[in-house]
């Protein structure tokens, strides 16, 4: 079964224009900065976008501490110590891992969390409509009007986008072990089409509402958005 998000315990991500009016962030903020997030690890990168978060920050009037990520499962660490220091809205900048990381910790918190896409898929980012100009996103995270969203949860891993089974979750394993030097939509169009000749059905049982079903097929996914 997939825990829906509480209403009265988790605003998760801010966005959607046929939501609730815009709020602004009126308490202390933290940006978590995934470096390698879309640019290969390159400091330059890395340094304009912290430059960007802080110019961003003064232009909104938000009180904003910037966290940069420094190994996987860092940006799960700097969003607890941030919701124990009474911060209570957290912005991830990076892809779906850092998305998940963060959002992993905020949910069913008193928090806010808002999303500054930049991954090679930004596959939750594109089904919220928040813009990929990290100007843009900024804005929403930070003016924007708020939005539950459902949570998903497998072996105690929460996931807010797509959790896959077979030929899928075999294709984000491989797109994750390439490394930083092959990134991007095309590298993961390769990895797909290689798995899918690899790939043989298998036989599954879902239980749905007490009802099992007998599936084979290659791959299962469970999503909230279409991505």
């Amino acid at each position: 079964d997939l825990p829906m998000a509480d209403p009265f315990t988790q605003y998760l991500v801010r966005d959607a224009q046929d939501a609730a009016p815009p709020r602004r962030v009126t308490s202390p903020a933290r940006v978590i900065i995934n470096p390698i997030s879309g640019t290969g690890g390159r400091r330059d990168v890395v340094r304009q976008r912290v430059q960007l978060a802080e110019s961003l920050a003064r232009l909104h009037g938000v009180d904003l501490q910037v966290a940069v990520t420094e190994r996987p499962g860092h940006a799960r660490e700097l969003a607890q110590s941030a919701l124990a220091a009474g911060v209570t809205t957290l912005l991830a900048w990076g892809g779906d891992g850092t998305l998940n990381e963060v959002a992993s910790v905020a949910a069913f918190q008193p928090a806010v969390m808002g999303l500054i896409p930049s991954g090679s898929g930004n596959g939750l980012a594109r089904e919220l409509r928040i813009p990929l100009d990290a100007r843009a996103a900024f804005a929403i995270a930070l003016t924007g009007p708020e939005r539950l969203l459902d949570a998903g949860e497998i072996d105690g891993h929460l996931f807010f986008n797509v959790a896959g089974i077979g030929l899928d979750a075999r294709v984000a394993h491989e797109f994750a072990a390439s490394g930083l030097v092959r990134r991007g939509f095309r590298r993961y169009l390769e990895i797909t089409l290689r798995e899918l000749i690899r790939s043989i059905a298998d036989e599954h049982t879902i239980d749905v509402d007490g009802a099992a079903i007998r599936v084979r097929t290659l791959m299962i996914a469970i999503a909230n958005g279409r991505q």
